[in-house]
C-alpha cells in the first residue's frame, strides 16, 4: 500500500506549485490563514470541480506538515478551514533560489538500468 500511494505527495506538491499555491498564500501575509474559498477566487479557473480538487490539496498538504490548517466557526455554525504556510515552505520557495532536490516538475531520473536507450 505505501508503494502504491508514495508518488501522492510529489505530485500533490507538482500540483500545487504549477497552480502558485503557496505564492497565493504567502502574498496574504506573514503569518496569514486563508481559507480554500479564498484562495479559489485568486485561480484562473472558476470550474466547481477544480474547488473540490484544491480542498484535497490543501488537505493533503496539511497533512503533511507543508500547509498548516486551523478550524474557524462560521456564521452558519459550520467549522471552516483556514491554511497557512508552515515552516518547510522556506526550502520550497522559489525567490530565495532554493528548492529541495529542485522543483518536482523538472526532476529527471538519473541514468541506470530503467532507462531505455534511444534507437
Amino acid at each position: 500500500m505505501q508503494l502504491a500511494s508514495a508518488s501522492i505527495l510529489p505530485m500533490t506538491l507538482k500540483a500545487a506549485m504549477e497552480l502558485e499555491l503557496l505564492e497565493i498564500i504567502k502574498g496574504m501575509g506573514l503569518g496569514a490563514q486563508i481559507s480554500t474559498a479564498e484562495i479559489a477566487t485568486l485561480l484562473p479557473s472558476k470550474n466547481l470541480q477544480s474547488s473540490i480538487m484544491l480542498i484535497c490539496i490543501l488537505r493533503l498538504l496539511a497533512s503533511y506538515s507543508i500547509l498548516t490548517c486551523s478550524h474557524v466557526d462560521g456564521e452558519d455554525g459550520k467549522v471552516g478551514r483556514r491554511y497557512g504556510l508552515a515552516p518547510v515552505c522556506k526550502i520550497l520557495d522559489p525567490e530565495r533560489g532554493r528548492c529541495l532536490h529542485g522543483r518536482p516538475d523538472t526532476h529527471e531520473p538519473r541514468e541506470g538500468p530503467w532507462r531505455q536507450e534511444e534507437a
